[in-house]
């Protein structure tokens, strides 16, 4: 079975011979035009996720594994789409997963320029595009900050939001009042109105 660790060991490993050839001839490595690539399925809930890839992900082990007979084969029994989330080689899941992810390769690696994703035929047509209308609309606005502002003014809201709650009480019951001080005092009027009219008429 291949580990979480493992993965991530390599990435590290890739990233020190690059470093390390590149001083050899005096240059230096820019991590913004580092590129990482990994397999994704988005659904809606992961368990959506998983049925969507049962359209094609157990050909496509296949055809690795002929392709490479020295690919890591699970010795847990345990669902080979299990280990690929488990060891961080796919995520198969939600936009959050997708994310927590993405967030785990910035950990290990530091900056990087861009993730791509693998293309792959795991899941039909309509719900590949789903997925990465999933990852457009949930999980690139996240890395490029789309949302700071947003989450800012919600979380400074609802830091506040006792306060703002007591305050639109406050104000409510005030209206009330000056509403019903209002009433309270066209209605004397009506009636001063009232009595003048009945004398007037004597």
């Amino acid at each position: 079975m291949v580990k979480a660790t493992d993965g991530f060991d390599a990435l590290a490993t890739n990233w020190q011979v690059a470093n390390e050839i590149a001083a050899e001839n005096g240059r230096t490595m820019d991590r913004s035009r580092l590129r990482l690539v990994g397999p994704v399925h988005l659904g809606e809930t992961r368990d959506q996720a998983r049925k969507n890839v049962q359209y094609g992900i157990r050909q496509w082990m296949e055809y690795f594994a002929r392709l490479n007979p020295l690919a890591p084969k699970s010795t847990t029994g345990k669902d080979p789409i299990d280990d690929m989330i488990d060891s961080g080689a796919a995520v198969i899941g939600t936009p959050a997963d997708a994310i927590a992810q993405l967030h785990r390769l910035e950990a290990k690696q530091g900056e990087f320029g861009a993730f791509l994703q693998l293309a792959h035929n795991w899941a039909s047509f309509e719900n590949t595009i789903k997925s990465y209308d999933l990852w457009a609309e949930h999980v690139a606005p996240v890395f490029k900050n789309a949302n700071v502002s947003r989450q800012a003014s919600y979380d400074w809201t609802m830091s506040n939001a006792h306060d703002f709650m007591g305050q639109a009480m406050n104000a409510a019951a005030a209206m009330t009042q000056k509403h019903a001080e209002e009433r309270a005092a066209k209605k004397r009027v009506d009636a001063q109105g009232d009595g003048v009219a009945r004398g007037a008429s004597k």
